[in-house]
């Protein structure tokens, strides 16, 4: 009888799982929360999820050619979303430990001055009742409460929170602080604690989750954290986790306890490093797209899947953080932020919040470039955004060496002693290219003319006479297009003096870095993508270039851009080159801003209303403002 479970043994770990014969691979590692990458969402289509057959055999389907060479197939190498463990089997898995987090901008542009927020303490010193004075317990805070701050708090029909008083007013002699919720009440506490009280603002982006801790009391940050997002492995972009959500309630849940384990981990790393007790975290604010601000509350985004894609709700919700399984105070709240439409979410509207364009008189544009690209335009007589799958290429999806802003990612490259040097996240041996990296090359490429405006990488003999022959020799010619090697494969296999290797990566690729020509056109997609929404929406508002005042570039991939890159390809308008202003996270600070003062969770709904969010799939001015803005201008 054949046995119905079989052992999977990761190497160089030794961590063993347990799986169903017959089990989808890459299913059977992220149920046992082994770290891998699957960018596409398990289509077979992104390469990432490569894995090495050491001992035993999988059932598998071949991938294009372009994913998986028959050399590589033939040496063992497998995609896990297109194998199935029919045996015990030993594996090697390029990342082995935690996937590490891209990088983390703690550049937080926050405008709020005035310390406001929802939750409030009130120390109080109350007088026991007695047989003259038979006041009740309720009576005796409410009295006390419009005394000292002329508020009668609501009990909201919480029947917990009244079992609670009696026991803690006497243990403390009368002597307890009230913590309220704007007009609501929330706990009473024994004693005074009223010089601590924290509160935690989240963006909940596609590919990284940022938490900011910030202490009330004294009005200041006091430490930023941030993980990858434990969803990606189910897509790296919105559209993969709705196909996904979508399919049955079970997939819905899987993806909700992601973010939430995900939010809950930095929650405890934040408390853990600022040396605080998590009982003390009294507020979260959560910032995010629609679909991952759905996938927070476990709503469906079934509504954003088709026409005309629209949410579950729109309005900012406020939910007690236990319902949701928020390790924070037991009786803390969550504020999530309004969106304003199917793709543009609470992160947009905390990006205007951030800059205060509803209240300016001059046009200014805001640019959130991560895995999809926000665009809003306006002043305070209209704000227009829209929104664009821009992300996966600038996030390492479906480019052949892409990868994370993280350790091992070229970030940015230069010319130096006529030949190609690349900048490395860590310092380590590179593995791959980021988004900032690919923009960088591909702008240098067009600089030194081996590019040309159709984006084709030329031949050898078509390249510039000026360009060096170290840099030409770089250039691989092939019958499905050009390559050009980025690092080549001797100089991954050496310990270079002053670069460090990373021993916990087991590199599996060990072919050159290049950059492909099928990766300049996916760069060129994106970057046409949020082009044409620039123009469609200068186009909707009637502006020119001179008529923008300032470009605000946010998100923490936006902020590594190299601008003059950014212009030479075309992503940025070249008129409005010496306009542009690094906001940082602006997810962050308009999250953070509405933890600060709770007046900006009311802005934040004005804004959600004011905003008008501009549908461009399916104008026929999108689709040539798309196709021109694909070129590259030189």
């Amino acid at each position: 009888m054949r046995q119905k479970k079989v052992r999977i043994t990761i190497f160089p770990s030794k961590e063993i799982i347990s799986v169903k014969r017959g089990a989808n691979l890459l299913e059977s590692l992220l149920s046992g929360n082994i770290p891998i990458e699957s960018l596409c969402g398990g289509k077979g289509i992104c390469g990432k999820c490569l894995v090495k057959v050491i001992r035993g055999n999988l059932s598998y389907q071949k991938p294009s050619s372009s994913i998986l060479t028959d050399e590589q197939i033939k040496d063992g190498y497998r995609l896990a979303c297109l194998s199935n463990v029919d045996e015990d089997v030993t594996l090697s898995i390029p990342y082995t430990k935690e996937i590490k987090t891209n990088k983390l901008t703690t550049f937080l542009f926050v405008q709020e001055k005035s310390l406001n927020p929802s939750v409030k303490k009130v120390f109080l010193e109350l007088k026991e009742a007695d047989l003259k004075n038979q006041i009740s317990d309720w009576e005796l805070i409410e009295k006390a409460l419009a005394k000292k701050i002329s508020l009668c708090p609501s009990l909201n029909g919480n029947l917990g929170k009244l079992r609670e008083i009696p026991f803690k007013l006497r243990r403390s002699n009368y002597r307890s602080t009230i913590v309220l919720y704007e007009n609501e009440f929330v706990t009473l506490e024994e004693g005074d604690t009223t010089n601590r009280q924290y509160g935690i603002a989240f963006d909940l982006g596609t590919t990284t989750i940022a938490g900011v801790l910030y202490d009330c009391v004294k009005g200041e940050i006091v430490i930023a954290d941030a993980i990858l997002n434990p969803q990606h492995s189910y897509g790296v972009d919105t559209i993969s986790r709705i196909n996904y959500a979508i399919q049955s309630k079970k997939n819905l849940n899987t993806l909700h306890s992601k973010i939430i384990s995900g939010i809950n981990q930095i929650i405890n790393s934040l408390c853990k490093k600022a040396k605080i007790n998590s009982n003390n975290v009294y507020e979260v604010v959560v910032t995010g797209n629609t679909t991952m601000t759905h996938l927070f509350l476990n709503l469906s985004p079934l509504g954003l899947s088709r026409i005309p894609f629209v949410p579950v709700i729109k309005n900012s919700v406020t939910i007690n953080s236990k319902e949701l399984g928020i390790k924070i105070n037991e009786n803390g709240k969550v504020f999530v932020f309004p969106n304003i439409g199917g793709f543009v979410g609470g992160d947009t509207v905390a990006m205007v919040l951030t800059t205060d364009m509803m209240h300016s008189r001059d046009f200014k544009l805001a640019i959130d470039i991560g895995t999809n690209g926000e665009t809003v335009l306006g002043n305070k007589d209209r704000l227009l955004a829209c929104s664009n799958a821009a992300g996966p290429a600038f996030e390492g999806a479906q480019i052949k060496f892409g990868m994370r802003a993280t350790d091992g990612a070229i970030e940015s490259v230069k010319i130096e002693n006529d030949d190609l040097k690349v900048k490395v996240i860590g310092n380590i041996i590179p593995q791959g290219i980021c988004g900032s990296g690919l923009i960088d090359v591909v702008s240098t490429l067009l600089k030194l003319g081996i590019i040309n405006k159709s984006g084709r990488i030329l031949n050898r003999k078509e390249i510039p006479d000026n360009v060096s022959d170290k840099i030409k020799k770089r250039v691989i010619e092939k019958q499905n297009g050009n390559e050009f090697v980025l690092v080549f494969r001797n100089q991954l296999s050496r310990h270079k003096k002053g670069i460090r290797l990373d021993t916990s990566v087991n590199l599996i690729k060990t072919e050159n870095i290049v950059l492909t020509q099928k990766d300049v056109r996916e760069l060129q997609l994106a970057k046409g993508a949020i082009a044409a929404g620039i123009k469609i929406l200068m186009k909707e508002l009637k502006v020119q270039e001179d008529d923008i005042q300032e470009v605000f570039l946010s998100g923490a991939f936006g902020n590594y851009i190299n601008v003059d890159s950014a212009v030479t390809i075309g992503l940025i308008p070249r008129g409005l080159k010496d306009r542009v202003e690094f906001i940082g996270n602006s997810a962050s600070s308009g999250a953070l801003m509405a933890l600060i003062n709770y007046e900006n969770k009311k802005r934040a709904e004005e804004i959600s209303q004011f905003v008008k969010y501009v549908e461009l799939g399916g104008r026929a001015d999108f689709q040539n403002e798309f196709a021109n803005s694909m070129h590259f201008i030189m």
